[in-house]
């Protein structure tokens, strides 16, 4: 799957697998461990890293949140298989899952300790609060085929102004460093990306509960995942 230097370099957005149960797990010290909000339920879940988007009075943020105390963990709450990839907003990833990560690229994350139980209260190798804290603004626009929401929603006149893109199809990085293999694009909030070289160690490797979508032509065995791609339905009508 990995591209060599003559080719094109692959990327992926990163999100979880619905096929897999990636909210089969509690977060049960949540009151406790994140900064309580004014309203009920409600935490602070952002970040140190601050970026700026033009056209936005707030910066985005990225990373983990504030933590007063460790967070506690139940994985596999429903279901016996313990997944390498849990979270619909934050994301939280196995022991395993993060030395890969940190093998791969150690500049791209940030991650928080969780003490970890399985779904009948024994403990097991600790999960990790997970968030990628690199950040990208740039992208070839000409090359590449995305949705600006200003475009989606372009019958509602309060967003002629956003900034940000609804979705990515066929999207070329050309200035990315190849020792960059996890970043966020700046104005992207789907999912953050991998490339070709943390995907496929990624999938050799075994880990479950991640979904890749491709940012480029898909191969034969990736488009078996169409139905389940952010990008859907752009890749499966070129087939």
């Amino acid at each position: 799957m990995n591209s060599s230097n003559n080719e094109r370099r692959l990327f992926y957005i990163v999100g979880p697998d619905s096929r897999k149960n990636p909210s089969d797990f509690e977060f049960v010290n949540k009151p406790d461990a994140l900064i309580n909000t004014p309203f009920p339920n409600a935490y602070v879940w952002a970040g140190s890293h601050k970026y700026q988007i033009e056209g936005f009075k707030a910066p985005s943020s990225f990373g983990i949140p504030h933590l007063r105390t460790k967070p506690a963990l139940v994985v596999g709450v429903d279901a016996d298989e313990l997944l390498d990839f849990y979270g619909l907003g934050m994301r939280y990833v196995s022991t395993r899952a993060k030395d890969l990560l940190c093998q791969i690229d150690p500049d791209a994350f940030e991650f928080a300790e969780c003490a970890t139980v399985d779904g009948a209260g024994r403990p097991v190798e600790p999960y990790w609060m997970m968030a990628v804290i690199r950040v990208v603004d740039q992208f070839d626009e000409d090359r590449s085929d995305v949705i600006w929401c200003r475009d989606y929603f372009s019958d509602e006149p309060e967003q002629a102004d956003n900034p940000l893109l609804c979705r990515l199809n066929d999207v070329f990085f050309p200035s990315v460093s190849p020792k960059a293999h996890a970043f966020y694009l700046l104005r992207y909030r789907g999912g953050f990306i991998f490339d070709a070289v943390l995907a496929d160690a990624w999938r050799e490797a075994g880990l479950k509960g991640a979904l890749f979508t491709p940012l480029q032509q898909p191969s034969a065995e990736e488009m078996s995942d169409a139905d389940s791609f952010r990008n859907y339905p752009y890749w499966s009508k070129r087939g």
